[in-house]
């Protein structure tokens, strides 16, 4: 049988133009950003998580706990208030956890060590996993699946660019595995 979909329309008075959505659940909550203040939009209701003002969501997992990135850097925000990532790192608003999980690990990227530009990371109860590259001077991390798995990409060897390309890459059990580009130049996951 076809999948049953229905159609959401946004609450009376709230408008999509100050709404920027950015992560989705299982259970229908769109996190996402309201006139710069994280917010949740369930159903009929948008909330405001005024604990987070300054703060970007990016993502959120069935559990309702929201991931995103501030000047302090990356953020988990759960019922218990917010845990910023630690990785000993120099971090800005471009550092962000970017998702999730019901396991409660959070992936993402921040600024890297010297000579590097970005590294994705794995942050778990083992404690934070820096994601290498393939040579390169940069890796994110965009998603991760129940068993912490993590897709993304990072910056490795290119026949026709000196400065190198992405090369999409699936991150387990701490090493990071090429997936090849498919016989492009280019590959990334997402």
């Amino acid at each position: 049988a076809a999948p049953a979909y229905t159609v959401a329309f946004a609450p009376a008075g709230f408008s999509i133009d100050n709404f920027a959505p950015s992560g989705l659940n299982n259970h229908g909550q769109v996190i996402g950003n309201v006139d710069g203040i994280p917010a949740i939009w369930q159903g009929t209701r948008v909330i405001k998580i005024t604990a987070l003002a300054g703060h970007h969501a990016h993502g959120i997992h069935n559990r309702g706990d929201v991931v995103g990135s501030s000047i302090n850097g990356p953020f988990v925000y759960t019922s218990a208030g917010i845990r910023y990532i630690p990785i000993e790192q120099p971090w800005d608003e471009d550092n962000r956890a970017s998702g999730i999980n019901d396991a409660r690990e959070v992936i993402g990227w921040g600024h890297a060590p010297a000579g590097e530009s970005a590294r994705g990371f794995l942050n778990s109860r083992r404690g934070t996993e820096l994601i290498g590259t393939f040579g390169g001077d940069w890796s994110y991390a965009f998603s991760l699946n129940r068993a912490g798995h993590v897709v993304g990409y990072a910056q490795g060897p290119s026949p026709t660019n000196p400065f190198g390309a992405a090369q999409a890459f699936l991150y387990k059990n701490g090493v990071a595995r090429n997936l090849g580009t498919l016989g492009g130049l280019e590959s990334r996951a997402w």
